[in-house]
C-alpha cells in the first residue's frame, strides 16, 4: 500500500527495484520498521489509477503485495522478483496469481477469459 501510495517519489529514485524490495522486506518483517520509507520529497498523485487499489494492496499478504508490485509495477520478470525476494520463481507466480485474483475480487473487476 505504502509503495503504491508514493510510487511517483520511488519511481524517481535510482533504485526504484531495490527501494521497493526494501519496503517489501520491512513490511514483511514481523518487527516492521516505523521509520519512514521516503525521507525527503513525498509526491502526491491526485489522480490513482483505481482510487480503492492502495486499501485493497493492504489487505494482500506480505508475499502477494511483493510480487504484485515487483512484477506489475515494476515489470520485473518472476526469476529477478524471487531473487530479490529469496523466494524460488514458482512461489512469485504463485503469489501473484493469487494476489490479482484478490485484488481483481476485492475490486470487482471481472475478466473477459
Amino acid at each position: 500500500m505504502y509503495a503504491w501510495e508514493h510510487w511517483p517519489a520511488i519511481r524517481a529514485a535510482s533504485n526504484p527495484a531495490g527501494y521497493l524490495y526494501r519496503i517489501a522486506q520491512r513490511r514483511a518483517s514481523p518487527r516492521g520498521s516505523a521509520l519512514p520509507l521516503v525521507a525527503d520529497a513525498v509526491v502526491y498523485d491526485p489522480d490513482p489509477p483505481e482510487p480503492g487499489l492502495g486499501k485493497a494492496l493492504g489487505r494482500l499478504s506480505h508475499q502477494q503485495r511483493a510480487a504484485v508490485l515487483l512484477v506489475e509495477a515494476l515489470g520485473l520478470t518472476y526469476r529477478q522478483a524471487a531473487d530479490l525476494l529469496g523466494v524460488s520463481r514458482s512461489s512469485v507466480q504463485t503469489h501473484l496469481e493469487r494476489g490479482l485474483e484478490r485484488l481483481r475480487r476485492d475490486l470487482g473487476v471481472t475478466t473477459d477469459a
